[in-house]
């Protein structure tokens, strides 16, 4: 891949986390859930990356980073479109649980990716990019 399909892949990944974090605590407020039952919907986003951050680092050093990329792709989608197929409180711990551990895995196949590319004296500027798709969203659409 070349890094500005990789960098556009970030910011699509990282638009559906950081916006899956507001609307699945909003959705949750919605369907009257207490102030600990949104917490701790927003704690299941970083408690299985957290454990296994360094297993997923392992796994795409072992397997390389095109089947993990693709896997936590597919599992932040199927995240983020697990509440509206099943729109109940319990989806919602399951959708926070494989957005988050999806990115994760995600964001450290991209930087196996992007370290790789080019020459050694270009990953400063390759990074540099990658930091740079962060910033930024998909608009979407409404002021």
């Amino acid at each position: 891949m070349r890094l500005w399909q990789l960098v556009t892949l970030t910011i699509l990944a990282h638009t559906v986390f950081n916006g899956s974090r507001m609307l699945v605590s909003l959705y949750a407020i919605h369907l009257h859930a207490s102030p600990f039952t949104v917490g701790s919907l927003m704690s299941f986003y970083a408690l299985l990356p957290m454990l296994f951050a360094v297993s997923a680092g392992r796994l795409v050093d072992r397997v390389g980073a095109r089947w993990p990329m693709f896997g936590a792709s597919v599992s932040v989608a199927l995240g983020a479109l697990l509440p509206f197929v099943w729109p109940r409180l319990e989806s919602l711990y399951v959708a926070s649980t494989l957005i988050g551990t999806g990115f994760m895995v995600f964001h450290v196949a991209v930087n196996q990716v992007v370290g790789a590319i080019g020459r050694p004296q270009d990953r400063a500027r390759n990074f540099s990019w990658l930091a740079l798709g962060f910033p930024f969203r998909v608009p979407s659409g409404r002021c």
